[in-house]
């Protein structure tokens, strides 16, 4: 229950469920927060942010830009038929943030891991963490135009 109010501008209740999970703390008869809610604090900054580079990883992905490569990389890479643009050339991010995105795009079914060894697409699991890309797990639908438009 991290909460960034001031101290003094907290209930009584506040106070008491601050304290009792360790929280807040009484330093020389002041009431200060305690190391376990800076890090709950920093845990909760992280968890927005990540959110924040998920929802546009996740647009990325599905604008034609993101739809025209093979595959992709975090960063960009270079070097014969292993090079991949880099999702961070286009979305404004750490590289851990985007690769934690990529990796829950992947439990969601919408990425995979794919592995580029000697130009051959092999199994992620066969290669090191620089020869891994990534890939849409859905295909990307064509813009059917009608001739009624």
């Amino acid at each position: 229950m991290p909460t960034t109010t001031p101290i003094s501008k907290l209930t009584r209740g506040q106070l008491v469920a601050l304290a009792a999970s360790g929280h807040l703390s009484l330093v020389n008869g002041k009431i200060t927060r305690t190391e376990k809610a800076s890090r709950a604090g920093a845990r909760s900054a992280t968890r927005e942010r990540r959110e924040a580079v998920l929802s546009d990883v996740t647009d990325f992905f599905g604008t034609v830009r993101g739809q025209a490569s093979r595959f992709w990389s975090v960063k960009p890479t270079s070097g014969n038929s292993a090079s991949a643009p880099g999702i961070i050339s286009f979305v404004s991010a750490s590289r851990e943030d985007i690769l934690w995105s990529l990796k829950r795009l992947e439990t969601d079914g919408l990425a995979r891991q794919i592995g580029v060894l000697r130009g051959q697409i092999v199994e992620a699991s066969a290669v090191n963490n620089f020869q891994r890309r990534w890939v849409h797990s859905v295909p990307a639908v064509e813009d059917e135009i009608s001739d009624d438009q």
